[in-house]
């Protein structure tokens, strides 16, 4: 009888599955169990724990007897066992590889048990998990296996490799272009400078567009189009010198994301009017069932702003008798005008409109009243476009009309 069969019987395991439990110290349960399990999945022990085994087979050896009705005293005597001892590599090292037929390259970090190194990478994959960031331990490969990404390269680098690593020429290379980043921003990261008495947007694509203007809000507010939220020194020192509305400060110096945070107690539609002037064209999400409401005030502030009824549209109508007035306040104010590149503000509720979708027009922000009972392809859009306002007029916005 072979040690792995002693051990497979303490567990009442394997081949012992249905057979009466066997009474343990608690504090051998567990060790006994990932022994058994091991075995179960037909892997050997390694020198380590092949001596383990046999000495818990020993203490155990009068119940095991018993259990399985035979004098035990040989097997343990002169032990032997039915797997192969198995061998636990040394191997420390940082590779990046492909996936099987696949393009994609992952960083495969392997090294022997290592318990800080373990909680580390566990603590790491918390902290990233919720960025699409993938990091995982490989049961084939025995690896710890992450995305090639540039955050996974620096993490690596500083907190895993050091010499008793053997690295791969390409993750070295990648390391070093990293390091070269993060200690020359100005050369790689996009940002806003003036150069020979123009602004330039710097370290870009060729396809985004250069500023032709000359106004620095308006050059801020264009850049963050592109994400571009960093600038020179001297344009930050110009940029306070405007004294410019909190709102307006708080939009061009807050990184660009899906939607823009505002305090909706001391915010007021004439702060949110005040940057949306400046993110043109926009479209305007009205809610259901206050519809007029919401256009008379819309359209009298945004008039505000030096834009005519001739470059807004409203792509809604409502149906029946109690829509009649709001029809009415849409043709009595031209406000039912076709989509087209002079177009600067365009109001919907409910859903998209087709026009809207067939004009192609690319909206710079969009301003959500309140989406409630919309259609989902609406409700998708506001979530996948990068500048997205929401606000609720509040009664104090209606006393400005």
């Amino acid at each position: 009888m072979y040690i792995e069969d002693l051990i497979n019987r303490l567990n009442s395991d394997g081949q012992y599955m249905f057979a009466d439990l066997i009474e343990l110290f608690h504090a051998d349960r567990t060790v006994i169990e990932s022994l058994s399990t091991q075995v179960v999945m037909g892997n050997g022990f390694t020198e380590k724990q092949s001596t383990l085994a046999i000495r818990l087979v020993k203490k155990y050896l009068r119940v095991l007897s018993l259990a399985l009705q035979t004098d035990i005293t040989p097997f343990v005597s002169n032990p032997q066992f039915r797997l192969p001892t198995r061998v636990i590599s040394s191997n420390r090292s940082i590779v990046i590889r492909k996936i099987g037929d696949t393009t994609k390259r992952i960083i495969s970090v392997v090294f022997p048990f290592d318990e800080a190194c373990i909680a580390s990478i566990r603590n790491y994959k918390k902290i990233v998990s919720n960025t699409g960031n993938n990091v995982t331990w490989n049961p084939d490969s025995r690896s710890w296996d992450f995305d090639l990404r540039e955050e996974n390269v620096d993490w690596i680098s500083n907190n895993l490799q050091n010499s008793s690593f053997v690295v791969d020429e390409l993750f070295r290379d990648i390391a070093s272009q990293v390091d070269d980043v993060k200690n020359n921003l100005e050369k790689y990261i996009p940002m806003v400078v003036f150069e020979e008495n123009k602004f330039v947007f710097k370290n870009t694509t060729p396809n985004i567009p250069q500023p032709t203007g000359f106004d620095l809000v308006d050059t801020l507010v264009e850049a963050r189009k592109y994400g571009i939220t960093t600038w020179a020194e001297d344009i930050d020192i110009a940029l306070d010198q405007l004294e410019l509305d909190p709102m307006l400060y708080k939009f061009l110096t807050t990184a660009s994301s899906t939607t823009f945070p505002i305090d909706k107690e001391k915010t007021t539609f004439s702060d949110i009017i005040n940057i949306l002037k400046h993110s043109l064209p926009c479209l305007i999400v009205v809610p259901g069932g206050s519809e007029l409401r919401h256009l008379e005030i819309c359209t009298k502030m945004i008039q505000k702003m030096n834009i005519s009824t001739e470059e807004m549209t409203v792509l809604f109508r409502l149906d029946g008798e109690s829509g009649k007035n709001c029809n009415n306040f849409v043709k009595d104010n031209k406000l039912n005008n076709p989509v087209n590149t002079d177009t600067k503000i365009v109001f919907i509720s409910g859903k998209i409109p087709k026009p809207l979708l067939e004009s192609k027009l690319n909206f710079s922000s969009i301003l959500n009243l309140g989406i409630s009972g919309v259609h989902y392809t609406l409700s998708n859009y506001l979530k996948n476009h990068n500048f997205v306002v929401n606000y609720s007029l509040k009664e104090s916005d209606f006393v400005e009309l």
